[in-house]
């Protein structure tokens, strides 16, 4: 579930309104995300984490985990590794600075922890 579709038909963001917020979440929360070292087999890996902010862009519950790609039975520490550290991410770079007349659309949200996209 990404932000757009936690939204009521009428009352949803444009595609590019949805894009913008989304960039500035990850903008702020990529320099706080440091993902283990991985070798070739984890290279595809991604974690989605579903977050809850308060209004001041705090964090209001600790991040949950969605779902994860790239896990394998050989991988399995670096996985528990990389949903941790982006767990951390969210939580050391709390709070978010993000527009208080969207908050309805950015209090619960899913975010993909990609490395290839959180630059």
């Amino acid at each position: 579930k990404t932000i757009e579709d936690a939204l009521p038909k009428q009352s949803r963001l444009s595609p590019i309104q949805a894009a913008t917020l989304e960039q500035a979440i990850r903008a702020q929360i990529a320099p706080c995300w440091n993902p283990p070292i991985g070798g070739a087999d984890v290279a595809d890996m991604t974690a989605v984490l579903r977050i809850r902010l308060n209004k001041d862009g705090s964090v209001a519950a600790p991040p949950e985990y969605v779902s994860q790609t790239g896990a394998t039975a050989g991988n399995q520490a670096y996985a528990r590794a990389f949903v941790e550290t982006a767990k951390r991410a969210v939580l050391r770079c709390s709070p978010l600075e993000l527009p208080a007349d969207l908050y309805s659309y950015w209090r619960e949200f899913e975010l993909n922890f990609d490395p290839r996209l959180m630059t």
